[in-house]
């Protein structure tokens, strides 16, 4: 009697300890000597299959009787000969695991004569009996080896499906998109007649659209924002290489700055910042005073990407960092160029194999997972499209130190087929609420290491989550990319979307 009160004593803490890994609820069963319950499932190390397999954590829920690892195991695992570890909360007197074949026969193994033997977790779920020790209860669980179906760190690029750039022209000749802190400004022209569209999320189909009224003699491809306005630039009848600067609020008044430049780099917080030749030399000017300083040697003089601002960790200052342009002496440049409220400075020491003018730079993550499965978030710059006087770019590069060094990244970082080379667009990152089932007006297309459909049910962090109830919805970020022109100078009518695949999997929360 005393041995069966402490077989029944350890198997209620035990049951307490892992019942409702996915629930707060705890059983209200109570555990007996005919108790028949898995306390710990583990996989049997095997450096030919995953380094570090014996780590894997499994998640035992006691309630729904079903045993998984909520982080799952990266792309391409093999699973079809794994060892289970399998601990009985009590003493069990069988223990047997069915699966199926890939000839979907079904194969029991006998856990407790033969302990060493692999199993086949490829193809479905396998089933796991347990019976008490004094052979009264049988209990069965389901067991899965979850493994990633996509690759988790390839961008997953989709494109807008029924609808194009948000304008009033069916098909305009050129657009710019500028954002401030209110939001998205979408400038599209035909035939000198402009739309100005605007919304507070890019993801939003209906964007509000109207007829615009901006600056006689603008440049629409010169349109950008700072935090708090919006800026064009304007033929002022003065053939001098310059061009005036307008600004505007609300984007339907614009007002004429007493300052005229070359070309538009962007916004450090509210001040904005062009170039200006003055003879043989270049100048920075400071449209919020007026104030000039010389451009540092090597510096483009347009042709920028959109500017990034990014703290950087050995600058007390927020750094306004750009990539390519055209040169004064007409060649492109490779090298990011940072601002950081006073001074100006190159700040690639492995800049680009080649050079290109007008592509797009925005900040966003990549993921390193360690071999324990430990997975690192990593600030890392994008850099694509741009053109180097011929043709469009057509690679993806990256960095992960902040624009010092560039690389080419990886196969499943670079743009699908789909997306065509492009120049002059504009990318930016805005978070939109994601959905289990997300079913809205961005349709991906097919593409060979791009999301399947049920990305969605897949789970990749954190371990032993307790949510209550299943989530629906979570952010995530996604870069838009908007127009762009191929290298004949015809205007893309698109708007593209992009994510990195782990950020579309299901949380845990």
């Amino acid at each position: 009697m005393k041995k069966l009160i402490k077989y029944s004593s350890a198997a209620l803490l035990a049951a307490m300890a892992v019942a409702g890994c996915n629930s707060s609820d705890i059983s209200s069963e109570i555990w007996t000597s005919s108790t028949a319950a898995v306390g710990n499932f583990s996989l049997q190390a095997d450096k030919k299959v995953l380094a570090n397999l014996d780590t894997v954590f499994f998640c035992i829920d006691q309630n729904a009787a079903q045993i998984f690892n909520p982080d799952s195991l990266p792309y391409g695992t093999t699973v079809k000969k794994l060892v289970p570890n399998i601990t009985p909360i009590d003493l069990a007197s069988a223990i047997t695991l069915t699966y199926k074949t890939d000839k979907g026969q079904d194969t029991t193994v006998n856990y407790v004569t033969n302990s060493t033997d692999s199993i086949n977790f490829a193809n479905g779920p396998v089933k796991l009996a347990i019976t008490s020790y004094d052979k009264v209860l049988t209990r069965e669980y389901t067991v899965k080896v979850n493994v990633h179906t996509v690759k988790p760190d390839s961008m997953a690029w989709s494109r807008a499906a029924n609808r194009s750039l948000p304008s009033i022209f069916n098909v305009p000749n050129s657009q710019s998109t500028a954002r401030t802190d209110k939001g998205f400004y979408c400038l599209t022209s035909y035939q000198g007649n402009y739309c100005m569209a605007f919304a507070e999320d890019p993801n939003k189909k209906d964007w509000h659209k109207e007829t615009a009224t901006i600056p006689s003699g603008a440049h629409a491809e010169s349109f950008i924002g700072s935090e708090d306005k919006l800026y064009i630039l304007a033929d002022d009848g003065i053939n001098d290489g310059k061009f005036a600067v307008y600004e505007s609020t609300d984007s339907k008044t614009w007002t004429k700055l007493p300052y005229r430049v070359y070309s538009l780099i962007g916004a450090y917080g509210k001040r904005l910042l062009g170039t200006i030749p003055v003879g043989e030399k270049w100048f920075i000017c400071d449209l919020s005073d007026g104030s000039t300083t010389e451009m540092p040697s090597g510096m483009p003089v347009e042709g920028y990407s959109r500017p990034v601002s990014l703290s950087f960790p050995l600058s007390a200052q927020k750094l306004m960092m750009v990539i390519g342009g055209r040169c004064a002496d007409g060649s492109f440049s490779s090298d990011v160029w940072a601002y950081d409220g006073s001074t100006w400075a190159k700040t690639s020491n492995t800049p680009l194999p080649k050079g290109f003018r007008d592509m797009c730079l925005v900040p966003f993550f990549t993921f390193n997972v360690s071999t324990t499965f430990v997975v690192t978030e990593y600030t890392t710059l994008l850099a694509f499209g741009g053109n180097n006087g011929m043709v469009n770019n057509g690679t993806v590069y990256q960095s992960r130190d902040y624009g010092m060094t560039w690389t080419e990244a990886s196969e499943l970082m670079q743009l699908p087929s789909a997306v065509p080379a492009m120049s002059q667009s504009q990318a930016y990152v805005a978070n939109q609420k994601y959905y289990s089932r997300n079913a809205d007006e961005w349709v991906e297309f097919p593409c060979d290491y791009l999301l399947p459909s049920n990305v969605n049910e897949q789970a990749w962090y954190p371990f032993m989550s307790r949510a209550t109830k299943p989530v629906e919805e979570w952010e995530c970020p996604f870069i838009y990319v908007f127009g762009g022109e191929s290298a004949e100078g015809v205007l893309y009518n698109t708007i593209w979307r992009a994510t990195i695949n782990r950020l579309l999997f299901k949380p845990l929360i």
